[in-house]
């Protein structure tokens, strides 16, 4: 699992993944010792546009491995979620998970994003 935000238009990684012995290793809150995975963060939202969380089969395409980034694209869908009413981008979202996402990976596939938009 991945989580990143959009912070001044940058994207940026503030979980990154937590791979165990085992390719596609998940964690869960009832493990013996969950207390040293379990991640919680604390600080200012104000500049904090937006939100990413994804698998690991969903970070197989939107996580530049090499050079450990975040893939620019995900500015774009967050563009999506202020431009385009939330059935378009589900639209948009579900079409490219199937035709593109899940077929670079054997692991499940699923992303959640939240944007701010300035309400006046």
């Amino acid at each position: 699992m991945v989580i990143g935000i959009l912070k001044d238009k940058n994207l940026i990684i503030i979980s990154p993944p937590d791979t165990g012995e085992f390719a596609n290793e998940t964690y869960f809150i009832t493990s013996v010792d969950y207390q040293n995975k379990f991640k919680l963060y604390k600080g200012e939202i104000e500049n904090i546009e937006g939100f990413v969380i994804m698998s690991d089969g969903t970070s197989n395409s939107f996580l530049d491995k090499t050079n450990f980034v975040l893939a620019p694209i995900l500015t774009d869908i967050f563009d999506w979620l202020k431009f385009y009413s939330t059935s378009k981008v589900n639209k948009a979202l579900k079409k490219n998970f199937k035709n593109v996402i899940r077929l670079k990976t054997t692991d499940d596939c699923s992303i959640a994003l939240m944007r701010r938009v300035n309400k006046k």
